[in-house]
């Protein structure tokens, strides 16, 4: 099991498909990417926006949204 599914599993009616579609991506876009990125931010030797950012350019969420939005 991985790390995103162990976290997602903690958080209990994590909604990936409407996290996805407040950014106009798909649910397995927000899934894949997070898979990737959990593990890079969770090690502090890792520059976190680096990581963020090539995990983007690997899953092809290039898109950059959360400059603008800000949580409910």
């Amino acid at each position: 099991m991985s790390l995103f599914d162990q976290l997602a599993g903690q958080a209990g009616g994590l909604d990936l498909g409407g996290i996805a579609g407040r950014f106009g991506l798909s649910e397995e876009q927000v899934r894949s990417a997070a898979a990737l990125l959990l593990p890079k931010i969770a090690d502090p030797a890792i520059d976190k926006t680096e990581a963020t950012h090539d995990v983007a350019q690997q899953t092809g969420n290039t898109q950059t949204p959360w400059r603008s939005w800000s949580p409910p």
